[in-house]
């Protein structure tokens, strides 16, 4: 019961329990048992940040980052992943790797990015997975490397993520630290095109006027 939990929640975050006001600023984050308000998912969520709750402070950054309750400050949102990123959120350690990784409000950094990355990787973020094999392929933050890009592209692959499809079809396609194989990367394009995340019309039929 929605209802019944936010009333409780609300007292013991009136009483200054952190776990209760990340949990009233979801529910405000959510619309569950209240109105949807993000003015007040924020206020909850910096109340339980400000004693250390990791995923309060993720919660917040994401607020800071989509501008919801607040106005948008990519450099707070990137200040409060790496609070909570530091505490071993998962989501806060992909976040403050993509935001060092794009520069997106702190200075561009790619072996922080990796840095971030791996940590989350090591935690199961297949998001992490494909962008480590990203800066593999690239160079970013790390020596190029096309076997260890592409192995980070087949862990990902594995979870069926249609990125690493992606990356891996190329790879195949034009023999980037492998020899090519077209067929394999036909099999891996048409696996892209059925997931309905991107078109890859165009690389089918090169692919197929080659083989």
């Amino acid at each position: 019961n929605y209802k019944e939990a936010v009333v409780w929640y609300q007292i013991a975050a009136e009483s200054g329990m952190s776990y209760a006001q990340n949990n009233l600023g979801w529910m405000y984050t959510n619309g569950n048992g209240v109105a949807k308000d993000y003015a007040l998912a924020f206020f909850w969520y910096k109340q339980a940040a400000l004693q250390g709750h990791s995923d309060a402070q993720n919660n917040l950054a994401d607020l800071y980052e989509d501008g919801k309750g607040v106005a948008q400050n990519k450099t707070l949102a990137a200040f409060w992943y790496l609070k909570s990123a530091q505490q071993g959120n998962r989501h806060a350690q992909f976040q403050i790797a993509w935001d060092y990784n794009a520069g997106e409000g702190v200075d561009q950094d790619y072996k922080q990015a990796m840095y971030w990355y791996l940590k989350a990787a090591a935690q199961g973020s297949v998001g992490a997975y494909v962008n480590i094999g990203y800066m593999y392929k690239h160079g970013q933050g790390v020596e190029k490397d096309y076997q260890a890009a592409f192995e980070w592209f087949t862990k990902a692959a594995e979870c069926n993520d249609a990125t690493a499809w992606y990356n891996l079809a190329i790879m195949y396609h034009y023999g980037e630290g492998r020899p090519v194989d077209l067929r394999q990367a036909l099999d891996l394009y048409r696996k892209v095109q059925s997931s309905g995340t991107r078109d890859v019309s165009q690389e089918i039929r090169e692919t197929e006027d080659l083989l």
